[in-house]
């Protein structure tokens, strides 16, 4: 949805829109928008139409509007709605159509975190600023997920993903204790795995050591065996028989 190397240079404010105070129901809106802006409905029913284009926006929705010199839209509340506005801008404009809906209604905690940036903003205590960019980056992370699960089901599984991201590059990385730290059966810890990433455990920590062999090589500092050791394996032939798999390239070509 987003590139992955978005750089957030200033978040011009944080707002709270409450249409039960000024009971509008219809809007037309014909201005400069100088940011990005990007907002979650917390309760509501409005039709926003821009260039030709209808969206309907309900509660748990996220709306993403790209910056664009010129912005021309309408809303119709089909009911009074709640919303939180982040305001902000980026190093780079951020490629994507100029509305973006994304239905949030199964991710709680997207909602939850817009509800806390507010608070953080208009508190203005120390450090609230970085905390707030914080927060926004996080929302921009979880938007990116194309897999999601609850955290009921995602804590099950949590020491042992915890136990990949720690040991990923360990040579004598051991799958069989995965679904032990979860205490859990191995066929159950599998789903749930795939159900968030969208791979098995053992292509998972593939994916890890392929990308971190690639930050290493792009270094030029390693050759390809130490590349290989310090990413768990000890078989450089099998390695770059991987990393072929991966990149579509040999580690020896990588740059």
């Amino acid at each position: 949805m987003f590139d992955n190397d978005i750089l957030i240079t200033k978040i011009d404010k944080i707002i709270l829109v409450d249409d039960n105070i000024h009971g509008q129901r219809f809007s037309n809106y014909n201005h400069v928008l100088p940011t990005n802006e990007i907002y979650c409905s917390i309760e509501g029913d409005v039709d926003v139409t821009l260039n030709k284009h209808q969206y309907n926006v309900v509660a748990g929705d996220v709306v993403v509007l790209s910056q664009m010199d010129h912005k021309r839209y309408t809303v119709e509340r089909n009911k009074l709605s709640i919303c939180i506005d982040i305001y902000f801008s980026t190093q780079k404009p951020i490629m994507m159509q100029d509305f973006k809906k994304i239905s949030c209604a199964d991710k709680p905690k997207i909602q939850a975190l817009f509800q806390k940036a507010f608070k953080i903003w208009v508190s203005k205590k120390d450090g609230y600023y970085y905390r707030c960019v914080g927060i926004l980056y996080e929302i921009l992370s979880l938007l990116q997920e194309k897999n999601y699960i609850p955290d009921k089901k995602y804590n099950l599984i949590k020491p042992a993903v915890e136990y990949i991201e720690n040991h990923f590059a360990d040579s004598n990385f051991k799958y069989s204790i995965l679904s032990e730290k979860c205490s859990v059966s191995y066929g159950y810890f599998k789903k749930l795995f795939v159900e968030k990433f969208g791979v098995v455990p053992t292509k998972y920590v593939t994916l890890l050591r392929v990308n971190y062999a690639c930050d290493l090589l792009k270094t030029g500092d390693y050759s390809v065996s130490e590349v290989a050791a310090l990413v768990g394996i000890d078989d450089i032939y099998y390695f770059s028989k991987l990393f072929k798999n991966e990149t579509g390239v040999s580690p020896s070509h990588y740059k």
